[in-house]
């Protein structure tokens, strides 16, 4: 049965989740390979565009796509895969920058006791910050999203989020000076996601 994939995405968008699920079975496939090309692993190929599915499920009331759900999904998939290869060289980085700094930490159990109290720091910083700024600041870092979906999601200019960025990061570098070495060290290492 030929269904065309606009009418279909819209009965997604109305809860039907047999649609969404062909949805998905036409388009799993070519969209895995699509991004093995891009990130030349397949497991990860898969999972990342399990996630995008995900996430138009639950965002499926949001979305409204003009250009057809094939661009949509294939573009998402392909800003899916770039940001996570973004995080994974930044980490790399990181780690190779600080690797004689991780080296020199052999006990590990005062590792854990100090990335537990660096996260209570960094947690305490944030919830400092004032509202406005510390939203921003999380989705930007922490759900990683860029300051023009930001602005977009706020109903805000983006050169408002761009001045509340900067404002957040100078307060937290105020905030948090003393431990900033220590915590680019536990970022290296991953232990925020």
């Amino acid at each position: 049965m030929s269904v065309n994939t606009i009418d279909l995405f819209e009965e997604v968008k109305n809860n039907n989740r047999t649609a969404y699920e062909m949805l998905f079975r036409q388009f799993y496939a070519p969209l895995v390979r699509f991004a093995k090309e891009i990130l030349k692993d397949k497991d990860r190929a898969e999972d990342m565009v399990q996630e995008v599915f995900v996430k138009v499920w639950e965002k499926r009331h949001q979305i409204n796509i003009e250009t057809g759900i094939k661009p949509y999904l294939y573009m998402a998939v392909k800003n899916h895969c770039l940001s996570a290869l973004r995080v994974e060289e930044r980490n790399v980085f990181l780690a190779d920058e600080l690797g004689d700094d991780i080296r020199v930490s052999s006990n590990q159990a005062d590792l854990q006791t100090n990335t537990i109290h660096l996260k209570q720091h960094i947690a305490e910083a944030i919830e400092k910050l004032p509202p406005k700024c510390a939203l921003i600041f999380k989705m930007s870092r922490f759900e990683e999203k860029t300051y023009q979906e930001i602005a977009d999601a706020l109903e805000l200019s983006v050169k408002t989020i761009e001045n509340q960025m900067g404002r957040a990061l100078q307060l937290l570098r105020t905030h948090l000076h003393p431990y900033l070495n220590a915590i680019i060290f536990i970022i290296s290492l991953k232990f925020f996601s």
